[in-house]
């Protein structure tokens, strides 16, 4: 195939991870001994590999490329084993530009194909220009009317960031000041007397330690809320010519374009936070896509206007309870509810002996219970039944989140798992495999299920 458009040069750039990998084993080597002799060979056999794969990196770029041949785009890859890709409209289920910040600065775009019946996607470098004419090409847009913006959702980040940053700022100071008070005069006569005085030397550190350990829970979590803000910043979603485009993000800029008939399921979770703001998070699973990195859209209850101008075909049934015939509690709440007994004798144990780490135990007390709830929630909830639009609907629920999976397609795969207990009542497990390799789990359905699920499509 000739080669009419070359790829961006960090296409070549990826093979230098290999070099790093090859290169730092006798480097380490070398340092962990004190060898300066070895420490010397070492970094010249690593020059030399750097200069052998930079060298193979810039000939497989050159023999790497892509050209359009009518409403195909023929992709070639390698230089002794090649690979040949023609991509073609009617195979692309979704495609997603990525461009982070070291990306924008060299003009460098990342780009995946995710294909309407295959799992893996395609990946390649394209300079910015180019990787909108070939979006443009498989996935072409007309106009754009914006569907959702997060701007609700830009101001509640930040307002989490912002509490969080005062919290992290207020522990930090206290933790400061105990660490001093520990530190000063009192740790020299505490470490030359006897056992009791070590004694309580510990019991001193160790509020301490749990301060900092706190102060590192709430750093994280600002530094991910911020992660968070930064994504959905100027975030919006919009639907024109049959495909569902989301496009947002400060530092990493991300447009993703879902064709729309490719749609295979839709997953709407409900977490503890979305309950109290009672919203829920949308995914799109569309062939090979999942996007479980990052929801479509969050959208509040009695605004499903929203998703239906997305997809008119998608109608969003009200919550309904499960049949409670033959099915198990216990199935339900058995591990939450282990590890929540796990934790609280663990809590009453730590306050007889270790008042200090009672109050650090009541953290994870407090998210299992949680999990306990939802549990129980899923005894009346989890089911899977027909609905409208010929479409598979499954409710389950997994640690703090409620699942509402709307399944549109027929390609899917599933499979029914027994035990002796719910052979007994007549109840089966109910797995669900969707093209993008994505798994579902419902609980204790009823047996009848194997012989009616066929009907549905």
């Amino acid at each position: 195939m000739k080669v009419v458009s070359r790829f961006h040069f960090f296409y070549s750039l990826q093979y230098i991870r290999y070099a790093f990998l090859l290169s730092v084993v006798p480097l380490i080597r070398a340092l962990l001994e004190f060898d300066l002799a070895a420490l010397w060979v070492a970094l010249v056999q690593d020059g030399f590999i750097f200069i052998a794969v930079m060298c193979f990196s810039v000939l497989q770029w050159a023999a790497s490329g892509y050209r359009y041949s009518g409403k195909r785009i023929l992709i070639q890859e390698g230089l002794l084993f090649r690979r040949q890709l023609a991509i073609s409209r009617p195979m692309v289920a979704a495609l997603e530009l990525r461009q982070p910040l070291y990306c924008r600065l060299f003009g460098a775009c990342q780009v995946k194909i995710y294909y309407k019946y295959r799992k893996k996607p395609v990946f390649i470098w394209l300079w910015y220009r180019e990787a909108t004419t070939m979006a443009q090409q498989l996935l072409p847009l007309k106009r754009q009317e914006t569907v959702f913006r997060a701007v609700g959702a830009e101001r509640l980040s930040f307002s989490v960031l912002s509490a969080n940053l005062v919290t992290t700022g207020v522990l930090v100071v206290v933790s400061a000041k105990r660490t001093t008070e520990l530190f000063g005069e009192e740790l020299n006569k505490l470490a030359l007397s006897n056992l009791e005085r070590v004694e309580k030397l510990i019991e001193q550190v160790l509020p301490v330690g749990l301060a900092w350990f706190a102060a590192l829970i709430f750093v994280l979590a600002s530094v991910a809320f911020f992660i968070s803000f930064l994504h959905t910043a100027g975030f919006f979603v919009c639907r024109n010519n049959g495909v569902i485009v989301a496009k947002g993000g400060l530092l990493t800029k991300t447009e993703r374009r879902i064709l729309a008939k490719a749609v295979t399921s839709c997953d709407i979770r409900t977490t503890p936070m979305g309950r109290l703001l009672r919203r829920s998070s949308v995914y799109l699973h569309a062939g090979g896509f999942s996007g479980k990195d990052l929801p479509l859209m969050v959208y509040r209850k009695g605004k499903e206007a929203q998703l239906q101008k997305l997809m008119p075909e998608f109608h969003i049934t009200p919550l309904q309870k499960a049949s409670f015939r033959g099915r198990s509690l216990l199935q339900f709440i058995w591990l939450s509810g282990s590890v929540l007994l796990l934790l609280l004798s663990m809590t009453a144990v730590s306050a007889w002996l270790i008042p200090e780490l009672s109050s650090l135990l009541s953290i994870p007390c407090m998210l299992v219970f949680i999990s306990l709830l939802v549990s129980l929630e899923g005894f009346f909830v989890e089911d899977v039944r027909r609905g409208e639009n010929r479409t598979l609907e499954l409710c389950y629920t997994q640690f703090l989140t409620r699942h509402r999976v709307y399944v549109f397609t027929s390609q899917m795969a599933f499979q029914f798992s027994h035990n002796p207990l719910l052979d007994v009542r007549k109840r089966c497990n109910f797995h669900l495999r969707v093209p993008c390799g994505l798994r579902f789990r419902v609980r204790c359905v009823p047996i009848e299920l194997k012989h009616s699920l066929s009907l549905i499509f």
